[in-house]
């Protein structure tokens, strides 16, 4: 399969706005009106609970991770695949579903690079889940475990592919540029209470 196709595939599938049709099913309402206003999975499991915030981070990873997977049996570990991961991010981030507003891009990033390498998600699903159990705040949780994507991507391939992933982890961090203040201020909301 071509490419660019891919790349077509790959971001009309990131851009399947889960969390805004979970939240609809679930109360008819509009999960951009709701807490955050983010269609992501953390503001759906502050919102419905947390049966339906893990069911939409399961479907917010699997429309990366099955694009990426099926992209790397065609591409192998390649620019090609990595930018393949970007454009399923981007589609999650600015949805033409959602008139290219979308969610922090975090549970597709992780669908991304469990297909490409486990090792990346091991160390990032570690990360995370130290993190959340520590601060009880999911943004911190995200922040830290993109760094250590990062940090863990030039460990293993150096400087090989690094720009879709500098483009990525900088987009989480744009993404998350609300919480980052809130974070400075003390007024970020925690995940769930002792």
């Amino acid at each position: 399969m071509n490419f660019y196709a891919f790349l077509l595939i790959a971001y009309l599938s990131g851009s399947i706005p889960f969390a805004f049709i979970i939240y609809y099913l679930r109360t008819g309402e509009d999960i951009r009106k709701k807490g955050s206003g983010n269609p992501g999975g953390t503001n759906v499991l502050r919102e419905a609970g947390i049966f339906y915030g893990i069911l939409t981070a399961i479907l917010d990873i699997s429309k990366a991770f099955i694009p990426v997977l099926i992209a790397k049996k065609y591409f192998g570990i390649s620019n090609e695949l990595f930018y393949i991961w970007l454009a399923a991010v981007l589609g999650h981030m600015f949805s033409i579903f959602l008139f290219f507003r979308g969610g922090k891009g975090v549970a597709t990033t992780v669908g991304g690079i469990l297909a490409i390498d486990y090792r990346i998600f091991l160390i990032f699903i570690s990360v995370f889940l130290l993190i959340i159990i520590i601060s009880r705040i999911a943004s911190i949780s995200s922040l830290s475990g993109s760094l250590f994507l990062l940090l863990s991507h030039l460990y293993f391939y150096k400087t090989k592919f690094i720009i879709p992933v500098l483009i990525i982890v900088i987009l989480i961090f744009y993404k998350h540029r609300t919480n980052i203040k809130r974070l400075i201020k003390g007024k970020e909301r925690r995940l769930f209470k002792k």
